[in-house]
């Protein structure tokens, strides 16, 4: 890339006059250079080719795993809130049954010393 200065004539009075000849050498600005655009592709191309494995490495790992296929339950036990409510009263009774006892054995303990 060329550097281009505008020399200033200095005439003393009034405004400075410019040397446009080596402006008129120069290429059209608007033009880019071969390596230019060469280099602006081969950086498109990188930051594509890494959007595409970034999003491929993504999709391979973030995806929802495939059900596995377990088998259905035939026909499960139906639930009968009666029957469980039955086996926790008879739970109660029993540990019930069995507190009375531990304080029934505490004081004959207490009364025989």
């Amino acid at each position: 890339m060329r550097n281009i200065t505008l020399m200033a004539k200095d005439s003393g009075t009034g405004p400075p006059s410019y040397n446009v000849g080596a402006m008129a050498k120069s290429k059209d600005p608007s033009q880019e250079e071969p390596v230019s655009k060469t280099w602006s592709r081969l950086v498109e191309v990188v930051l594509g080719l890494f959007l595409l494995v970034g999003t491929g490495v993504m999709v391979h790992y973030y995806a929802s795993p495939s059900p596995l296929d377990l088998p259905l339950p035939i026909n499960p036990a139906p639930v009968d809130p009666h029957k469980i409510e039955r086996e926790q009263n008879e739970l109660q009774r029993n540990e019930l049954r069995q507190l009375s006892r531990d304080v029934d054995e505490l004081k004959q303990e207490q009364a025989e010393e």
